[in-house]
């Protein structure tokens, strides 16, 4: 069974952390709440997006540690490194999350085609890129070997990158003045595509204190013909330049990326609820993103790598690479340069940079999941002009799953302005709090602006977990008066 099924049953864990964008969740009139649930209240006739300008969000971060938690200032003013601070915020058996994630919409529109029907369309660009760093990577070098005896450590890293076209149809329908649901139909045209199918390598330290390095992975990569490289089969090319010489990034251009749209697509959908429980008290609940893209149909574009032990190694023994140690660490220079002297020293003896070796194997079509994303929000309104909310969101990646819990608060003035607060709690960082300002100018013209962890903007070197930022403008017409009526005498 490959290892990230049986990870998936035996290392089940909730890594609370920030995701995507949650205060744009609490606008009020911000027609962009639909991205994240098809059944929030529609209250405009029609909408008009501005290609690649009406909305964009982008985020990036992780929840394993901080810079202030790897590196210090002793007694002397000294910048220390502290190598326990990396991963300190996860569980010993779980993963560290690196990721670095874009969606904008290329273009949209709606259209209220009914008193209880709206109509939406949106072509939206989303980018999605996850790297799990396994936290027995590290383990060795802040624990050391003496706690770890006969002790098998997965180092091997999981993978998720995705960027694809989201080409969605959508309705609202309001059923009653309680009850509104909302569907999006998908079509996915996969665009760059990377993930580790299988990666089985461990570390092990025996009795003798010798350190074994097994294991095996396969790589799969879908990116336009054009800018993938052929990689040597194993000819005692190092690893290290086989992965840098893999692509030729410098021929990344937007037509050559469309290009790759024809040959991998897949569908989707997302589905929303909105219902009031009383005149004030509302429950909203969506899943969005679910989907599937089939890579490589005409089976040009993808290479699937494997990495693999090198046999030629010289510290090669039956399948495993044996290392007995260094001979002399008296050459290391102690202080300043302590890292790059042990770096040195550690390539030079042990020669790692030709302990692996990547070859391409046969390629061909394969199917990845998008990730879905569950919400599920309380909300409560009062006077009509605040609104009070409580948020739930689940995403799910490569059979992981991240949560967030997030309190919001709306005030809208007049429907001229609305002014969102958020805060969200995120495993081991407790500065998220979020702000965002939108502007309805002549209820046609709306712009807006959003950052879920609005401390660690004016202190990003130092304290950012995240860094999640939202913005655009988009164009309205608002709803006839007698349509408002009609819909309410119905």
């Amino acid at each position: 069974m490959k290892l990230i099924h049986t990870l998936s049953i035996t290392v089940f864990s909730f890594a609370l952390m920030q995701t995507n964008a949650q205060i744009i969740n609490f606008f009020k009139d911000n027609i962009y709440n639909l991205k994240y649930n098809p059944a929030t209240e529609i209250t405009v006739q029609r909408h008009f997006s501005i290609p690649c300008v009406s909305n964009l969000n982008f985020q990036a971060g992780t929840n394993a540690f901080i810079y202030n938690d790897v590196v210090s200032l002793d007694n002397e003013g000294n910048k220390v490194i502290d190598p326990k601070g990396f991963f300190s915020k996860i569980p010993n058996s779980s993963y560290g999350e690196v990721f670095c994630n874009m969606n904008m919409e290329v273009l949209g529109f709606g259209k209220k085609i009914s008193p209880r029907t709206y109509f939406m369309y949106s072509t939206r660009l989303q980018m999605e890129n996850t790297l799990f760093i396994p936290k027995g990577l590290f383990q060795f070098a802040t624990d050391g070997n003496l706690a770890h005896i006969n002790e098998e450590l997965t180092i091997s890293p999981l993978l998720s990158a995705l960027s694809y076209l989201d080409n969605s149809i959508g309705l609202q329908y309001k059923f009653s003045s309680r009850l509104t649901i909302g569907f999006r139909g998908k079509l996915l045209l996969g665009m760059l595509n990377a993930n580790i199918r299988e990666s089985t390598f461990t570390l092990m330290t025996d009795d003798e204190w010798n350190l074994h390095l097994k294991g095996s992975a396969l790589l799969n990569v879908n990116f336009p013909k054009k800018l993938i490289s052929t990689v040597p089969t194993p000819d005692g090319k190092y690893f290290i330049e086989d992965m840098k010489n893999m692509f030729h990034l410098k021929k990344l251009k937007l037509g050559t990326m469309l290009g790759a749209l024809t040959s991998s697509w897949g569908g989707g959908f997302d589905v929303g609820l909105d219902m009031k429980l009383t005149d004030n008290l509302g429950v909203k609940t969506s899943i969005i993103d679910v989907g599937w893209i089939k890579w490589n149909r005409n089976r040009k574009g993808t290479i699937n790598y494997r990495v693999d032990i090198n046999p030629n190694h010289p510290l090669y023994k039956d399948g495993e690479l044996v290392f007995t140690g260094i001979t002399d660490i008296t050459t290391i220079k102690w202080g300043v340069n302590t890292i790059d002297s042990f770096y040195n020293q550690v390539i030079k003896e042990l020669v790692l940079d030709s302990a692996l070796l990547i070859s391409e194997v046969k390629s061909g079509s394969y199917v990845t999941m998008t990730n879905p994303k569950f919400f599920l929000e309380g909300y409560y309104n009062l006077w009509k002009i605040h609104k009070f909310s409580a948020l739930l969101r689940m995403d799910f990646i490569e059979e992981r799953v991240l949560t967030a819990f997030t309190l919001g608060y709306n005030l809208n003035i007049k429907k001229l302005i609305d002014i969102a607060f958020s805060y969200s709690l995120s495993k081991g960082s407790y500065n998220n709090i979020g702000l965002g300002v939108s502007l309805n100018l002549g209820n046609r013209l709306h712009l807006y602006a959003a950052a879920d962890n609005m401390p660690t903007l004016f202190n990003l070197y130092n304290q950012a977990a995240n860094v999640n930022v939202h913005t655009g403008l988009f164009f309205t017409i608002p709803a006839k008066k007698e349509k408002k009526t009609n819909t309410e005498e119905k």
